[in-house]
């Protein structure tokens, strides 16, 4: 939604950088030597859909580590998993982050420096303005791990959503396959309100009318988060009016 970038929150004098606690500490398990779930199991985009300033973008690279490291808990449904929404500007030039992103990295940050939080998914493709080079959920994840270090086996990513409910129906389809149950959508006030309330902000009805079904239950926490629990449906391929 276009309007959050609109409203303004005040942020941190100091962004936080990431510490492992305890709780996010691999098991005993060598995750190195399981074998990542393929993404062909949780995202069915051509390649060609999400790509680096020309190079598409090798989502079995990229997720490889985290996927790992999900398998290697004891109890992947009760992993505490974010996902963070990019965000696109309502006007401007192609950037690599905007300022409402990195606030929403911010967020998610402190919430795994407190210990809320073990893995988080940051969504988003190569949407706008047309031809944009910067894919929104690589650079997120180059955010995480150069800006705040956070340790590459806690970051996946989905880098082709273009909207919205493709954001939470992508991420819902990672968790399903990595047995993952619920989360918390992390975002800014306009958009947590419009996810956070479906049914009153016609979310759910889009859904339906993009997807042909709805992509979960979502209900409000607070101003910055809004709790998730995929459908099972979210793994089906179409007909929809939106890239699979």
């Amino acid at each position: 939604m276009g309007f959050v970038g609109f409203i303004a929150y005040k942020e941190s004098s100091r962004d936080p950088v990431f510490k492992i606690q305890s709780s996010q500490q691999s098991s005993p398990l060598d995750h190195s030597q399981l074998r990542p779930i393929p993404p062909e199991q949780y995202a069915y985009a051509n390649v060609q859909q999400a790509h680096d300033h020309g190079e598409p973008i090798d989502l079995s690279k990229e997720n490889a580590e985290v996927s790992r490291y999900i398998q290697s808990l004891n109890n992947q449904s009760r992993l505490s998993f974010l996902i963070v929404p990019g965000f696109i500007p309502p006007f401007g030039e192609a950037m690599s982050l905007n300022a409402t992103m990195k606030k929403r990295l911010n967020w998610a940050v402190k919430l795994m420096q407190e210990g809320e939080a073990s893995v988080i998914l940051v969504s988003g493709g190569n949407v706008k303005p047309e031809g944009t080079p910067f894919n929104e959920a690589l650079e997120m994840k180059k955010h995480l791990m150069a800006f705040h270090k956070v340790p590459e086996r806690f970051i996946a990513i989905d880098p082709y959503a273009q909207n919205t409910v493709t954001n939470l129906r992508n991420a819902g389809r990672f968790m399903l396959a990595h047995d993952i149950k619920r989360a918390k959508v992390v975002t800014t006030f306009v958009q947590n309100i419009y996810v956070g309330f479906p049914t009153l902000t016609l979310f759910l009805w889009r859904s339906r009318w993009l997807l042909g079904f709805e992509v979960g239950k979502l209900s409000y926490i607070d101003e910055r988060q809004t709790a998730f629990k995929p459908s099972l449906k979210v793994f089906q391929k179409g007909p929809s009016k939106v890239d699979p």
